[in-house]
């Protein structure tokens, strides 16, 4: 494989040397990888799951080493025409991603259409930072959104044994189940 502008153009999934390499340095900030087009009749009934993680060449914390900064993050989002990035609406930015790949999910409900009122069917995965960033993508599965509604929730309150969450969303009682990771 050959890698051209921070991107690598060998992709094999579950393969850890085949994996998708988008690099952005002092010099090229912003590489990115477009997906080919998705048929599907609108793309905002759809979330893209995918893993992505930092791989051992990075620290495991955010840190200036020298002249290079390594910020960890990804942005995702959909593009109408994937030759002209302007078309561009990002949905999602992942910040402090793992040394480890980690499975991510990115809802496309909230996504309406781009500046010129088209509706775009291409999901972009782009490595953004303020000055050096490493990411690795695999894995990439573009599912219908359930009929379970999502909701989104915020940490109200937490201490040692107790948290306290906000939920946002339709009125109802949870069942939350927990588990710490070994």
């Amino acid at each position: 494989g050959s890698t051209t502008n921070g991107v690598s153009a060998t992709y094999q999934g579950k393969v850890a040397s085949q994996r998708l390499f988008l690099q952005s340095t002092p010099t090229y900030n912003g590489a990115y990888a477009i997906t080919p087009e998705f048929v599907v009749d609108d793309i905002s009934e759809y979330k893209v799951r995918f893993k992505a993680g930092v791989g051992s060449h990075n620290y495991s914390t955010p840190h200036n080493c020298g002249t290079y900064s390594h910020d960890r993050s990804l942005l995702v989002g959909i593009v109408t025409d994937p030759y002209d990035l302007s078309t561009l609406v990002i949905l999602d930015t992942l910040t402090d991603l793992s040394v480890d790949l980690r499975t991510y999910e990115v809802y496309f409900d909230t996504y309406k259409h781009d500046l010129n009122n088209q509706k775009g069917k291409h999901v972009i995965f782009q490595s953004f930072g303020a000055v050096q960033n490493k990411v690795y993508v695999d894995d990439v599965e573009m599912l219908r959104i359930g009929e379970c509604p999502r909701f989104l929730f915020s940490v109200d309150t937490a201490t040692y044994s107790s948290i306290t969450l906000n939920i946002n969303s339709i009125p109802a009682t949870y069942e939350v189940k927990y588990a710490t990771k070994a």
